[in-house]
């Protein structure tokens, strides 16, 4: 945070882990849910596994939502992806991050831009409709909505499969909605590179990285298809 606040840093973003927000809960044969509009911190009754999956959750958003605060303070850019409210669940009492005080309050800034969107319109093998709040990234929304149906699915009913339940593996079929597709990525990098490029015009920016920078530099890669394992330790 020091740091933002210093200008050291021009930009995050994440998707803080959605599997404990995910309305796939709330569709027969998917997993129990463990989150309420009522209870967003998390049902009173949950074992600890479940408690620990809700806590590390709440505190990565809390987290980005705090970054994000920051980056607008200093004029930086930044993102947070979470799934879109689950209207068709809205009778269910979903949890939502999108209903937060916190993310109400961070949407009434003229740098923040909120934009809705599915993400097989970008190549997700799911319908995956997303929300994506963006800290002066423009150029995300532009690029978002003009795919598919201004950014909604194109592809008509039963094209894609259902992610309730679980695969032949015995894995949970939303697990592989949690990699971005190549589209998102590319998305996203455009729209970052459109900030960078904007903001820093005629600045001499040395590609050398401060020393203190050098083990957070990323040089390990896997394969598009690999989906990173929950943490809950």
């Amino acid at each position: 945070m020091a740091q933002i606040a210093s200008g050291q840093i021009c930009g995050m973003g994440g998707g803080p882990p959605c599997e404990t927000y995910t309305a796939a809960r709330l569709l027969e044969g998917g997993p129990p849910p463990l989150r309420s509009g009522t209870w967003p911190l998390g049902f009173p009754n949950l074992k600890p596994r479940q408690w620990q999956q809700c806590l590390i959750g709440s505190r990565l958003i809390r987290f980005l939502l705090e970054a994000l605060l920051g980056l607008a303070k200093s004029g930086g850019a930044g993102f947070l992806e979470h799934p879109q409210f689950p209207l068709w669940a809205a009778k269910k009492d979903p949890a939502s991050v999108w209903c937060s005080r916190e993310v109400r309050l961070l949407r009434t800034l003229e740098c923040v831009g909120v934009t809705s969107f599915d993400q097989c319109t970008m190549g997700s093998v799911a319908t995956k409709p997303t929300t994506i709040l963006h800290l002066r990234l423009p150029r995300f929304r532009q690029i978002a909505l003009t795919g598919g149906q201004s950014g909604r699915c194109p592809h008509g009913a039963g094209a894609h499969e259902r992610m309730a339940g679980r695969d032949a593996e015995g894995e949970f079929k939303t697990a592989r909605a949690k990699i971005y597709p190549e589209g998102l990525n590319r998305a996203l990098a455009i729209a970052i590179n459109s900030f960078v490029c904007s903001t820093f015009e005629g600045v001499d920016t040395t590609p050398v990285l401060p020393e203190e920078f050098a083990n957070f530099v990323v040089e390990d890669f896997v394969p598009v298809e690999f989906v990173q394992p929950d943490y809950h330790g």
